[in-house]
């Protein structure tokens, strides 16, 4: 299944092969980024670590900011 993803921390856009029943938390592995430091959205809503992704689903990682 291919999947698009954009990766507002390091300012890219990429597009990969998974297999099919790949989770939000497996994406995040793949990618080597912490989840407990990003949070990942679907048409403007976040989703959970155990949402599956689906053929052409199109991921936005946003990095978690915090301080004052």
């Amino acid at each position: 299944m291919r999947v698009s993803v954009k990766i507002l921390a390091r300012g890219e856009t990429v597009e990969l092969e998974l297999p099919e029943g790949t989770t939000v938390k497996k994406l995040m592995e793949v990618l080597k980024i912490d989840s407990t430091r990003s949070i990942v959205i679907k048409n403007a809503e976040a989703l959970p670590e155990n949402y599956v992704l689906k053929e052409g689903d199109k991921i936005t990682v946003l990095p978690i900011v915090s301080g004052g």
